[in-house]
């Protein structure tokens, strides 16, 4: 089997991604499916269709093949879809750690007191009820 000729994108991306390259494209099928990138989706793309080559171009291959490119699109788009929600979530949660930051930073009144909407009030004791009342 002839492997496909590497760009030169892929030389440099590859030159500065040491990691990635120490694990290989394989890597990405043994992560769990909610630790999946883009990226991930493309190696295992990449793997996919070097065994679709290796099986040669019988007319079921080529069938089988534009069901796997549909079903990793379909992986991709959830992988892009869940990262989004990720990010937004730390965008949200930034924006809250600033605003309690800014919070604090304000000063406490001079007298050492809350404000009246949040001191608390002292509680009345239970008085004992004697002859039923």
């Amino acid at each position: 089997m002839e492997e496909p000729p590497v760009r030169e994108e892929e030389e440099e991306e590859g030159e500065e991604d040491e990691e990635r390259d120490e694990v290989g494209p394989e890597g990405a099928l043994g992560k769990s499916p909610f630790q999946l990138t883009a990226e991930d989706v493309y190696d295992i793309s990449y793997l996919l269709g070097r065994e679709l080559m290796a099986l040669g171009s019988d007319p079921r291959v080529t069938q089988l093949q534009f069901k796997v490119v549909r079903v990793l699109e379909m992986l991709e788009a959830l992988v892009n879809e869940g990262s989004l929600a990720l990010e937004e979530l730390k965008m949200e949660r930034d924006h809250l750690r600033k605003e309690v930051e800014g919070l604090r930073r304000q000063s406490p009144p001079a007298s050492g007191e809350w404000p009246d909407s949040t001191k608390r009030r002292p509680r009345r004791k239970k008085r004992k009820r004697c002859c039923g009342y």
